[in-house]
């Protein structure tokens, strides 16, 4: 209960402007800020300053450039599921810090209920994923098994949240 009054708090200090900028960003950060301003009816130097404050305040992480995987020769997703024997901080440790290194895992989350991880891997090719996948999961004794899921279409991608 704690925590979600802690995300309640946080939450809370955004106000309807904040959460237009945030939406406006997450569209295009490349937009100037008189075009920012624009969009949310505040001059530049406003825009300026609450930019700078959602970034001090760690709402905004970070800017990327958003690239097409196919174009950089990354045809391949896989969605794998990873059974563990043992759960815990201890025993799943090893294999967090694996999968966060390596570069073709783009998302990688611990889950409740019947898996343990859900990595997502792009890759050129599948030689290339069973290298890594090998790599990362054939020598640790806790990975019980895991299962690859190639995606055959990808229907929808972002990092927009809906603020």
């Amino acid at each position: 209960m704690r925590r979600n009054a802690r995300i309640l708090r946080v939450r809370s200090h955004l106000d309807d402007i904040d959460r237009a900028l945030l939406r406006e960003v997450q569209r295009d950060a490349d937009q100037t800020l008189v075009t920012l301003g624009e969009a949310v009816g505040l001059s530049a130097p406003a825009v300026q300053r609450r930019v700078a404050k959602l970034e001090r305040s760690g709402v905004i992480t970070g800017t990327v450039a958003v690239l097409d995987p196919r174009r950089v020769g990354l045809a391949v997703t896989v969605v794998t599921l990873i059974h563990c024997d043992r759960d815990g901080r201890e025993s799943t440790g090893d294999l967090k810090r694996r999968l966060a290194a390596l570069p073709e895992v783009v998302s990688c989350y611990e889950l409740t209920g019947t898996r343990d991880f859900l990595a997502v891997f792009v890759v050129a090719d599948m030689d290339r994923y069973t290298e890594v996948v090998d790599a990362a999961l054939g020598g640790d004794p806790n990975v019980r098994r895991f299962e690859t899921h190639v995606v055959l279409d990808t229907v929808k991608t972002t990092q927009a949240l809906p603020v």
